[in-house]
């Protein structure tokens, strides 16, 4: 699944900043691949004490297009984290990723160990916002797919007008297939209290029917629109589960603190 290449050859990266991790994200962390999908790979990168206490800022993100169908973004330490205890449901996920999806860029033992601890407490980046950002990053895609599936949707997202839809059902399709999977992701947060990005068993199925093209849109705009409505009754379920996001975001803080202190050193 990865590059046996140097990290930092691989990445393209300069000596400013470390790689710590790299995960295996997008259709082939969720089980949706094809021969044809792109390989997403989503990591993280430590800065040298120079780009924290110099005079410019640090870089937050590095994007890299590596040949056609490889696409690979980096964070910083201090970015990703933040974006963990936002829900960003795009990031958090690769916190809960499996070992199989997972690589570490830096061997030095610390780094591991304070990784391999962020990797094991995942679950205190879980917040009741994770409903309201799944949903409402379900419903972009919805919108998204709108036209591919011919459908014209007023401000409210009711139908004001069908049509035939001048591109293929490609690009819908795997919009759809997304509002499904961030449902699910929303059914998991829950009912549970955690969850797994690894689609499996017969929601793996509906959605890789999705995937293929086998979809009705009012019937999965119904669905959407269901757990709109119910969002706040949802919120207070999950709140049954999901710790405390004060004491979240204090441990987070105290985490980066002991894991740049120590780099430092």
């Amino acid at each position: 699944m990865f590059s046996n290449a140097d990290p930092r050859s691989y990445l393209r990266l300069g000596t400013s900043y470390e790689p710590l991790f790299v995960v295996l994200t997008g259709s082939y962390l969720y089980g949706l691949h094809t021969k044809t999908s792109d390989k997403d790979y989503r990591g993280v990168y430590a800065n040298t004490p120079q780009s924290i206490l110099g005079l410019f800022e640090e870089k937050r993100s590095i994007d890299i297009k590596n040949g056609a169908d490889e696409d690979v973004t980096f964070w910083s330490i201090k970015h990703f984290l933040r974006m963990c205890l936002n829900n960003n449901p795009n990031v958090i996920e690769i916190l809960f990723a499996p070992d199989s999806h997972f690589k570490y860029l830096t061997e030095n033992p610390f780094e591991v160990q304070c990784i391999e601890n962020l990797r094991g407490e995942k679950n205190r980046f879980l917040s009741p916002s994770l409903i309201t950002s799944a949903i409402s990053f379900a419903r972009n895609e919805l919108v998204e797919a709108s036209a591919g599936a011919g459908v014209k949707l007023n401000k409210d997202l009711n139908p004001e007008m069908f049509y035939t839809p001048l591109e293929d059902k490609t690009k819908a399709s795997k919009k759809l297939a997304h509002v499904l999977r961030l449902l699910n992701r929303v059914d998991q947060v829950v009912h549970t209290g955690t969850f797994s990005p690894v689609l499996t068993g017969v929601v793996l199925d509906r959605i890789l029917k999705v995937r293929q093209g086998e979809w009705n849109y009012v019937q999965i705009l119904q669905e959407f629109k269901r757990y709109q409505s119910e969002e706040q009754t949802l919120i207070r379920l999950a709140k049954q589960h999901i710790p405390d996001y004060l004491k979240s975001e204090a441990w987070a803080d105290k985490w980066l603190i002991r894991f740049n202190t120590e780099r430092f050193k």
